[in-house]
């Protein structure tokens, strides 16, 4: 179980490692949706995790918020979002609320 959103999520670093954005991105929306349909919650979390990067990397910060607040709402945010939450708020200028996600990833 999980090993085609693995295989999905490696490909997705690739084509990001070799400059295609959003391929990558698709390839870690597919990851995500495959990982949260066979209940592999932390592979679902770091995907997701990529696909909120993906987006940023792409000036799709909106898209990145919105997608940061779908995975609360689905309830599977067990802090692997603190580091795309922090360079959101970063993005935004928010260097309190930046601050206070790295805090929660060094703890």
């Amino acid at each position: 179980m999980g090993t085609l959103s693995r295989a999905q999520l490696h490909l997705a670093h690739m084509l990001h490692a070799l400059g295609k954005p959003e391929e990558g991105l698709e390839a870690a929306r597919s990851a995500s949706e495959h990982a949260r349909r066979t209940g592999t919650r932390l592979m679902h979390s770091g995907a997701t995790s990529n696909e909120v990067m993906a987006l940023m990397e792409l000036g799709r910060s909106p898209g990145a918020e919105e997608r940061l607040a779908q995975a609360a709402e689905e309830h599977f945010d067990d802090g692997l979002f603190s580091s795309p939450r922090a360079c959101l708020a970063a993005l935004r200028g928010d260097a309190a609320r930046a601050a206070a996600a790295i805090a929660v990833t060094t703890l």
